[in-house]
């Protein structure tokens, strides 16, 4: 859920603007890769408190990035994630390859 917002408003929600100016930056230049890399680091980062979390607090953690996260080792930590534009590519056609028709109709079928 909260990853989605995260995807859709490229952090602006969740950071203040000389942060998301540094992400968006990175972004022109590497590409949508980059908005994977933030997204991982932020689970990274906030990685052993959600494990030990309950799922309220989940959402209060992921609500209040801006505290929960240092900006620094946020983008450090995100570059170090690396995947090739081709695996993305091939997971982007296999998203769009499945028709969410496809997928309500044989739930209806199993029902």
């Amino acid at each position: 859920m909260y990853a989605s917002q995260w995807f859709l408003t490229l952090y602006c929600v969740y950071f203040e603007i000389d942060v998301v100016v540094r992400i968006w930056d990175i972004y022109l230049v590497e590409g949508k890769k980059t908005i994977f890399r933030v997204g991982l680091a932020i689970l990274k980062l906030l990685e052993s408190k959600l494990l030990t979390a309950e799922l309220s607090d989940m959402f209060t953690l992921f609500r209040d990035i801006r505290t929960n996260v240092d900006v620094e080792l946020l983008l450090k930590t995100s570059l170090g994630f690396t995947f090739s534009r081709s695996l993305l590519d091939k997971l982007e056609r296999e998203y769009n390859s499945k028709s969410p028709n496809k997928d309500i109709l044989e739930l209806s079928k199993m029902l």
